[in-house]
């Protein structure tokens, strides 16, 4: 890692963080504690970017799961690098809009969410919503229509299949079903979202 390392510091092998030794920091905020590398945290984010730019994909949105960890300090380093977020809740929504996250490059997924998450999140600007199921959508849409705002959606399918079948039994049967069922789904949906304004 090119942030940590271990060198000789006061006649002992320590480990750094950056320019850091950690026994410095334990002296000051005691232990246990978490330490984090700014640069490394820059890197790795420009590394990816720099990855999507070499294979020339333009058209996509890095968010952060701020489930994983909502520092203060972390989440505005991503607003600075122009990140978006990965929110399941309002307060999560609250906390990235505080560190400085756009509400534009907030994506609201996870599931369970009520008429009152919704109407926060779109009060607030967010756009995009991963919706879990065919009532969310419809919630989704019945809130937007109320506050007079529209907002995108992402449906996630997820297929079930019986679990006795032989391995090569189901490998085709994935195949056939997934066929099957993702084209009657497809058209569900969009059969469904024919009726949203």
């Amino acid at each position: 890692m090119k942030y940590l390392s271990y060198r000789q510091y006061q006649k002992k092998s320590q480990l750094f963080v950056e320019n850091v030794a950690i026994s410095d920091v334990a002296k000051v905020v005691g232990t246990p504690f978490y330490c984090y590398s700014k640069n490394a945290l820059i890197d790795n984010y420009q590394e990816f970017i720099s990855a999507m730019d070499f294979h020339k994909i333009h058209d996509y949105k890095i968010c952060y799961a701020i489930k994983a960890n909502y520092n203060f300090h972390i989440v505005s380093l991503l607003s600075s690098l122009k990140a978006g977020i990965d929110a399941v809740s309002s307060g999560e929504i609250y906390r990235a809009i505080k560190a400085g996250i756009d509400p534009q490059k907030i994506v609201f997924a996870g599931v369970g969410k009520t008429r009152e998450d919704i109407e926060f999140a779109l009060n607030n600007g967010v756009l995009e919503f991963s919706v879990e199921s065919i009532d969310e959508m419809f919630l989704l849409n019945e809130v937007a229509t109320k506050l007079n705002k529209s907002a995108n959606f992402l449906c996630e399918l997820i297929l079930m299949l019986m679990q006795k079948l032989t391995i090569k039994f189901l490998l085709v049967a994935r195949v056939i079903n997934s066929e099957l069922i993702l084209i009657w789904q497809k058209r569900s949906i969009h059969w469904l979202r024919s009726f949203l304004p």
